[in-house]
Order: C-alpha cells, then sequence, then structure tokens
C-alpha cells in the first residue's frame, strides 16, 4: 500500500533502452510515447547513435511529445563510454522502471538494479537459435535475465518459444503478453488517384506490397523468384518493395538478373506518412521472412482493409486468420507464395472478402487503445 500511495502521488518515471532503436522496436517505442497517460507517466529515451544514427525527422516525434533524449557512446554494446554515460543517467534521474528493448538490455539490467530500479525486457522475437548455451551471448543474456522483474513477449508463440529454450533466468517474474498494435487511423484519408499517378501507375495495373528491412530475415530473394512466375500468369502487376540495408544491391541485382526489375519499384527507405500513402494503393501485403516475432507491417496492411500473403512464422499464426485474412505459405518456397498472390488475384470477390474480415480482426485485437492499456496496467 505505501508504494502503491508513493506512485500515485507523482508520474511514474521510464527509461526505454534501445540500442537500435529501428523498424518494429522504434515504432513500438513511438506508439506508447504517443499514446501514453502523460500524467502517469513520463518517458526518457536513451540510445547508441553510433550503432545507428537517427536523423532529426525520426527524432522528432519524441521531442515533439517532450521526451528527453540521451546519447550513449560508443560502438559495441559493452564499451566503457557507453557504461560510464548510463550508469551517470541511472543515478541522476531516479527512474523508476528502465524498460529494455533490445541487447542494450545486457548493460541496463545490472546498472538499473544496482540504482533500485524495476527492469523489464520486452521479447518481440523467437530466441537466437545461434546463441548456444556455450557462447558468451547465450551465458551474458541468461545471467544478466536475473535482474528482470517483468518480461512483454508480443505473442504467445514468442513467449512459448522463449521459455522452452531456457534463453531467461526464470524466477518470479511478472510476465504478459501485449500484442503489437496498428496505429493507421490518422492515414485512412488519402487520394489514391495522386498517389498512383505520383508511382506512374497505369490504369488496372495492380500492386502487390512488401515492407521490410534489406537482410537475410525477411527472405527478399524468395520473393523476388516468388514475383517472376507471378508474372507469368499476371502481366499488369507492379511490386513495391518498401526498405532499406546491406542486401539492397544484391537484390536489385538478382532482379535485374532474372528479368523482372522494370516491374518492380524499390523505394528507399520512406516516412511512416509515405508507406502509408502506399498500402492505401495496394491490392495484396506479402509478406516473405523467414521468421517474425509478430510483424507491425501485417496488422498495418490489414487495417487497410489489404489481404496478405505471409510465410508462417510465429507472428504471422497469431496475427493472420489463414484462409479468412489472409493466407500462411512455408518460408523459402517461391512456388507457394507465387500460388497463393495468383489465387487472389484471381479472385476478387474473395480479395475483398478478406481485406474486410482482416480490417475487423485488426480493431478487435490491436488497436493502440488495447496496446498502451495493456503497457500502462504493467508498468503500474
Amino acid at each position: 500500500m505505501h508504494n502503491e500511495t508513493k506512485y500515485s502521488e507523482r508520474r511514474i518515471k521510464i527509461l526505454f533502452l534501445a540500442a537500435s532503436p529501428i523498424t518494429g522496436t522504434y515504432r513500438m517505442m513511438l506508439d506508447i510515447i504517443e499514446n501514453i497517460d502523460i500524467k502517469s507517466f513520463q518517458i526518457f529515451v536513451a540510445y547508441k547513435p553510433e550503432l545507428l544514427i537517427l536523423n532529426d525527422e525520426e527524432l522528432k516525434p519524441f521531442r515533439s511529445n517532450h521526451v528527453k533524449i540521451f546519447e550513449l557512446r560508443g560502438e559495441k554494446i559493452f564499451d566503457f563510454k557507453g557504461i560510464a554515460g548510463l550508469t551517470k543517467i541511472i543515478r541522476r534521474e531516479s527512474f523508476d522502471i528502465i524498460h529494455c528493448w533490445d541487447s542494450l538490455g545486457l548493460l541496463g539490467r545490472p546498472i538499473g538494479k544496482m540504482f533500485g530500479c524495476k527492469i523489464i525486457q520486452s521479447y518481440c522475437n523467437t530466441p537466437d537459435r545461434t546463441a548456444t548455451s556455450f557462447s558468451l551471448k547465450y551465458f551474458a543474456n541468461w545471467i544478466t535475465s536475473f535482474f528482470l522483474d517483468g518480461i512483454i513477449f508480443c505473442t504467445e508463440e514468442v513467449k512459448k518459444s522463449n521459455m522452452a529454450y531456457n534463453f531467461i533466468f526464470w524466477k518470479r517474474q511478472n510476465i504478459s503478453v501485449i500484442h503489437n498494435c496498428a496505429n493507421a487511423e490518422n492515414a485512412q484519408n488519402i487520394n489514391q488517384d495522386i498517389i498512383r499517378k505520383k508511382y506512374s501507375l497505369t490504369p488496372g495495373e495492380k500492386v502487390l506490397i512488401n515492407i521490410g528491412f534489406f537482410n537475410e530475415q525477411k527472405g527478399h530473394i524468395y520473393l523476388l523468384h516468388c514475383y517472376k512466375r507471378v508474372l507469368k500468369s499476371f502481366q499488369k502487376t507492379r511490386l513495391i518493395i518498401i526498405g532499406w540495408g546491406p542486401l539492397e544491391f544484391h537484390l536489385k541485382k538478382i532482379a535485374n538478373q532474372i528479368g523482372i526489375e522494370r516491374h518492380i519499384l524499390f523505394t528507399g527507405k520512406l516516412s511512416h506518412h509515405e508507406v502509408f500513402e502506399l498500402l492505401s494503393i495496394s491490392d495484396i501485403f506479402v509478406l516473405s521472412s523467414l521468421w517474425e516475432g509478430f510483424g507491425i507491417v501485417l496488422t498495418e496492411a490489414m487495417a487497410f482493409g489489404i489481404p496478405v500473403v505471409s510465410t508462417d512464422t510465429d507472428g504471422s499464426r497469431e496475427v493472420v486468420e489463414n484462409g479468412k485474412t489472409g493466407i500462411i505459405v512455408p518460408p523459402k518456397s517461391p512456388k507457394a507464395l507465387a500460388d497463393a498472390i495468383i489465387s487472389l488475384l484471381g479472385d476478387p470477390i474473395k480479395m475483398k472478402s478478406m481485406g474486410k474480415l482482416g480490417k475487423h480482426r485488426v480493431k478487435e485485437f490491436f488497436t493502440p487503445e488495447i496496446f498502451i492499456k495493456k503497457h500502462e496496467n504493467f508498468y503500474s
């Protein structure tokens, strides 16, 4: 009762700690920052700019919500400058909670606990199976997980796989499953004719869209070979791939080698609003990932009433109702992806029905209101 009274008299101070707040991590942090009850909670953010440089446009939403940002020095997680800087910040600010989002939590857990903070870790993917029990990475995560007071998993599947793999030192932590959300309500009134003209789309041309960082996980190479198959049945389609990353040059080279480059638009990195513009004119969303803890892009596509074709991942099994809001196929199979896309393109009524059901599912399970309320309750 004493603690409840103490916290009710002031805002709970929470430090978001992320080594590289990109893609899903950045989005989840931003959704909380923009929607949390600021009368009850005060959010701070610490990250490592030398691991990932965020531009002013990406930091602007944090600043506009009066979030204080701390930049930790050093190019590695266990860099002395970063350790000293984080220790100084935590000691000075007297945070109540440190919410760790990625590997920087290995540093934040013991330091935060040393200054009496409650420590929460979000797990948004299945455990890294390359980190065997004999590796330093596995040991560092396991031993520092002893300091965790709370754990948030993004899906039941991710919770199940992490608990089974024994990647965490299990004790009496508070554990919760909080699904990510699709925050697309303010982007529905978009002039589709203007957007189609902006991207030089011809009348009647169907749009397939994919969003993801260009790395091995996202399986873009299988998407390209899938699209070559789709073009044999439906020439009047365009594949739009939104993203950036280390494999960009390689993927463009493959697209050129297999003769589909003139049908593909690689947009590069886009703002959130520009992504929503392209979602508004898309006919099918395609996810080709080899693994995915959740897949926020799936819920965003569904929020726009777009049917999805997705590989079978922990996230897609919980987000997509197979056969109702989309089609789930095995990973690493260009043929299975292509067959699913072709079946939808050949059945406009089914596409429309799936899109409608997907939109309803997002409103029922994946809204910002549900996401925020569960986080507020967990923090409290």
